[in-house]
């Protein structure tokens, strides 16, 4: 025990805290107090700090005291004489070193001596039973290694995914992402320490399949009932591979919303009241679509259409469809202008002024069909609607949102079978 203070300076500057630490290790290994009646091959003391300040150890004469200049040593107690102190340049004086010295050099080790044990590097890495999820790593036991340490990421990733406390030689890993490669690498943790990682071993799992129960459903005519209110999963499994579903409404749940999510590849999305096209989502890339469609219209002959756009499909991963139907309108924030199609290549749609802030205009092309106009809040709630007859001439129609707070509008346009959809901010 060493009852040391919470400062101390640097040698060979004395302090308490080093003086204390040390002297009560020379004790450790076999060393006495240098006034300790047990020195010069006599048992008689080497100095006489100790008595100087009330300490004795046996019956011996008294030992010198020394001088200021000189010091006392790490075994004595000069510390405690004024005038006198401890030098560490003394160290623990001669005879207590070679006592010291001699003990060390005389002791039985607590182990075989040699060599300290080393902790080996894991060879013989491998994967094996490999899935598009899955894959079993395994690698050859360490001799002495009381657990393993497993490091595995995509071979694109940045940092590694860390297992520790492993006491097999192999783990499964699942979760996996389909057709990838990865990388993993191990460590043994043995009683003397670790060892280094092995070097990196690399796996890819196999390509994945969708199994898609719904098909034939390549047709309007074809389109498989689903139910609401529930997700399912497909793919779009070849080039022109079309997808139908036909689902249901309610009287007290008439407003629909339909998500098209966990895309391979770029698909389209489409809602038709029987012929009648109704709504598009086409966003770019595998941008998840959606369509929200709040109306009070119930019928049984609601259909929706998936397609891969420019011929786009992916037979090994599934698409998830989800088709709600809800008593309230559903929001229709987040509808961004990239699901927005126009009603054909020429006839685009145009309103302004966009911000407005009371009377807003909307320019309709020239159609031989009738048009009819709804404006919908961000809840979907419709708020004006209003028609426009057939004309060969473009039509410049004008309506009042004065009375309308500020906030996000739709502006939704149909024609027969055609619709489309445009943002109108009001903001005064």
């Amino acid at each position: 025990y060493s009852d040391v203070n919470s400062t101390f300076s640097n040698v060979p500057a004395y302090s308490w805290s080093i003086e204390v630490v040390t002297h009560e290790q020379g004790h450790l290994m076999g060393s006495k107090h240098t006034h300790a009646c047990a020195w010069n091959g006599n048992n008689t003391a080497i100095d006489g700090c100790g008595p100087a300040v009330g300490y004795t150890e046996g019956t011996c004469a008294t030992g010198p005291v020394p001088s200021g200049s000189v010091g006392g040593t790490i075994m004595s107690y000069c510390h405690l004489v004024n005038g006198v102190g401890i030098n560490f340049n003394n160290g623990f004086g001669p005879q207590p070193k070679t006592l010291i010295t001699n003990n060390v050099n005389n002791a039985s080790c607590l182990t075989a001596c040699g060599p300290p044990p080393t902790c080996d590097i894991p060879t013989g890495l491998g994967a094996g039973s490999i899935t598009s999820t899955s894959a079993l790593l395994s690698w050859a036991a360490v001799a002495g290694s009381a657990s393993y340490t497993l490091q595995w990421k995509p071979t694109s990733a940045g940092v590694f995914n860390t297992i520790t406390g492993l006491t097999n030689t192999s783990h499964a890993l699942n979760g996996l992402a389909a057709n990838t490669a990865h990388h993993f690498q191990v460590l043994a943790v043995c009683a003397s320490g670790s060892s280094a990682y092995s070097a990196l071993t690399a796996f890819t799992t196999a390509a994945g399949t969708c199994s898609d129960v719904y098909e034939p459903n390549g047709t309007n005519g074809t389109a498989v009932v689903i139910p609401v209110n529930s997700t399912l999963s497909a793919s779009i499994g070849t080039n022109g591979d079309l997808d139908w579903y036909r689902f249901s409404n309610t009287s007290a749940q008439p407003n629909i919303k339909v998500s098209l999510t966990n895309l391979a590849a770029n698909y389209q999305l489409r809602l038709y009241r029987s012929n009648t096209l109704l709504a598009t989502s086409s966003n770019t890339g595998t941008t998840s679509e959606q369509i929200i469609y709040n109306t009070a219209t119930v019928a049984t002959n609601y259909k929706v259409k998936v397609n891969g756009a420019s011929g786009a499909f992916s037979a090994a991963q599934c698409y998830v469809l989800m088709v709600q139907i809800g008593q309230s309108p559903f929001s229709m924030q987040g509808i961004e202008e990239g699901i927005i199609q126009p009603l054909t290549g020429d006839g685009i749609i145009s309103i302004y002024p966009n911000p407005a802030s009371d009377v807003v205009n909307i320019v309709l092309p020239a159609s031989h069909l009738p048009s009819t106009i709804e404006v919908l809040d961000a809840t979907g709630r419709m708020v004006h609607s209003f028609g426009s007859g057939a004309g060969d001439v473009t039509t410049n129609l004008v309506f009042d949102m004065s009375d309308k707070p500020e906030g996000m509008y739709l502006v939704r346009v149909t024609r027969g079978d055609e619709s489309t959809v445009q943002r109108l901010i009001i903001a005064r």
